[in-house]
C-alpha cells in the first residue's frame, strides 16, 4: 500500500473499485448502458438500471515542491468498490420514433468499500478514508443507421462531485483531502459489431451479440476542495481533468454485461510559488497530479 515520506498510504484489504460507462464520456461509474448492442428502436428502451463491481487504484503526487518540503505520494493500490447507475430516454416514454427519443438522462454514483489508510511515519494506524463519485450528466445518442446493427455517437454534459478524505482524528493530517466539483464535456462511440458482423440468426440466438466502446470527455473543475487553503496547504489552483475509457460489452435481448476500464486524471498547477511564500514557511509546489485508473464487471437491464 505505499506511500511517499509525510504522505499517508492506502491499505488495499478492502478497497475501492468502480464501473465506467461509456457513452457521453461521464467519468468512471457503474452505467453499462451506454455501449450495449442497440435493440431494434429507440421506442425498445426506456430505462436502464446497472451495477457495477470492480476494481481501482488511486495515485495522487505533488511535483517540484519546495526544498524540505516533499510530501511523498498517496497510493491506495488496487481495492474495491460498488457503482451504481441509472439511464433513461425520458421522451421514448410518449414518443414512439424520431429525434426525441434518442435523448438521455444519466446518474452515476461510485463508493469504496472498506478503504483505510496509514500514516507515513508509523505505518501501523489505520485511518478510516472516504472515496466517492457521482454525476448527473444529459446527452443525445446519434445512431449512424436505422438498422440495430449500426454503431452510434453519443455526446453529453453533466455535472459532478468526486471527493477523497481521511479521517485523521487527533493526528496530524500529513496529506490533505480533496474535493472537486466539475462539468463534464464528452463524446463516446458504440459498434455491436459481432452483430454487424455476424447473420441476425446468431446475433440475436443463445450466445447473443458483442459490442465495443470508447469515450472521452473533459472535466471543468469548479473547485478542488481543501487544497486551495492557501495557509493550511497549497492556495489556488487551476485544475483540469480527463476522462478515457474503453469496453466490451455482450448483450442478449434487453440484458447486458459489460467489461471496461477506464482513466481519470487531474492535473493541478498552483498559483503562487514565489520564494515569499516558502520563505514563510507555507507548503508550496509547482503542481500535482490525482490518477485513477479502474476496471469494471457490471449489468444493466432494459425496460
Amino acid at each position: 500500500s505505499g506511500g511517499g515520506s509525510g504522505g499517508g498510504g492506502g491499505n488495499s484489504s478492502a478497497g475501492v473499485g468502480a464501473g465506467s460507462g461509456s457513452g457521453s464520456g461521464d467519468g468512471d461509474g457503474g452505467d453499462v448502458s451506454g455501449g450495449t448492442v442497440r435493440k431494434g428502436s429507440s421506442a425498445d428502451r426506456h430505462f436502464i438500471p446497472s451495477v457495477g463491481l470492480g476494481i481501482w487504484a488511486r495515485v495522487f503526487r505533488f511535483n517540484d515542491h519546495a526544498p524540505g518540503q516533499d510530501r511523498g505520494e498517496y497510493s491506495s493500490g488496487a481495492v474495491f468498490a460498488l457503482a451504481l447507475a441509472a439511464r433513461v430516454y425520458p421522451l421514448s416514454f410518449f414518443v414512439d420514433k424520431g429525434f426525441l427519443t434518442n435523448i438521455w438522462m444519466r446518474i452515476n454514483f461510485k463508493i469504496a468499500l472498506g478503504l483505510s489508510s496509514r500514516i507515513g511515519q508509523t505505518g501501523n494506524e489505520d485511518l478510516s478514508t472516504s472515496l466517492w463519485q457521482v454525476i448527473f450528466d444529459l446527452g443525445y445518442r446519434w445512431q449512424f443507421t436505422d438498422k440495430p446493427s449500426s454503431p452510434s455517437l453519443d455526446i453529453g454534459f453533466g455535472f459532478g462531485a468526486h471527493s477523497f478524505g481521511i479521517d485523521w482524528g487527533p493526528a496530524q493530517p500529513q496529506l490533505t483531502n480533496v474535493s472537486y466539483t466539475f462539468m463534464t464535456l464528452g463524446a463516446g462511440f458504440s459498434w455491436p459489431i459481432v452483430k454487424a458482423l455476424a447473420s441476425p440468426k446468431t446475433a440475436n440466438g443463445a450466445l447473443g451479440g458483442l459490442g465495443v466502446d470508447l469515450r472521452f470527455a473533459y472535466r471543468i473543475v469548479f473547485s478542488a476542495g481543501d487544497i486551495e487553503d492557501p495557509d493550511q496547504w497549497y492556495g489556488p489552483a487551476s485544475v483540469g481533468g480527463i476522462d478515457f475509457g474503453l469496453g466490451a460489452v455482450w448483450q442478449r435481448k434487453s440484458l447486458a454485461i459489460r467489461l471496461g476500464y477506464t482513466l481519470t486524471y487531474y492535473f493541478f498547477a498552483f498559483s503562487d510559488t514565489s520564494a515569499q511564500r516558502v520563505q514563510a514557511g507555507k507548503l508550496t509546489a509547482g503542481g500535482a497530479t490525482d490518477t485513477s485508473h479502474t476496471v469494471l464487471v457490471g449489468g444493466a437491464y432494459s425496460f
